[in-house]
């Protein structure tokens, strides 16, 4: 259902005038901000769309980033897939010893409960460091794109 707003010059999204912000957008149309691939242009500025930004990853090598005591360089996005694949096989190795000593030991009632125990909590454990990851990832991103935008408000001035 469509519900088109009334048509009077204090509704600027949807105004004919070409001096309002959003320029002639015509009644049950969509306007520009709203549609994906497109350019964005505010105050005369160009804007990707969102996840399409290229990120500065400052390629100044692993040593050099990891001795960086300004932190101005990140190695946690270089590295996320080498971190994660480490956490997965020391997860997977401690959970493969636990079953097999588990195993080994005879299966009993509490030996079945601690193996299943073992696997869950390794999966548990797995999804925890896979989050942990995430959040850091994600923040040193936000990071980025913030010095990334004051750097370019700076270049205007």
């Amino acid at each position: 259902m469509s519900v088109n707003p009334p048509h009077n010059s204090s509704n600027a999204p949807f105004s004919q005038n070409q001096n309002q912000p959003y320029g002639n957008v015509q009644h049950g149309s969509v306007p520009a901000y709203h549609q994906a691939d497109t350019q964005f242009v505010a105050n005369g500025q160009n804007f990707e769309p969102y996840g399409t930004q290229r990120h500065n990853t400052n390629d100044s090598g692993f040593f050099k980033a990891l001795f960086d005591f300004s932190f101005s360089n990140f190695i946690t996005v270089k590295f996320a897939k080498v971190i994660y694949m480490l956490i997965l096989a020391v997860i997977a190795l401690f959970v493969l010893v636990s079953s097999l000593v588990i195993i080994a030991q005879g299966l009993t009632v509490g030996n079945l409960l601690m193996l299943i125990v073992s696997v869950v909590g390794g999966f548990f454990y797995l999804i925890l460091a896979r989050l942990g990851l995430e959040f850091s990832v994600a923040m040193i991103r936000v990071a980025q794109n913030s010095t990334e935008i004051r750097d370019e408000l700076r270049a205007k001035k």
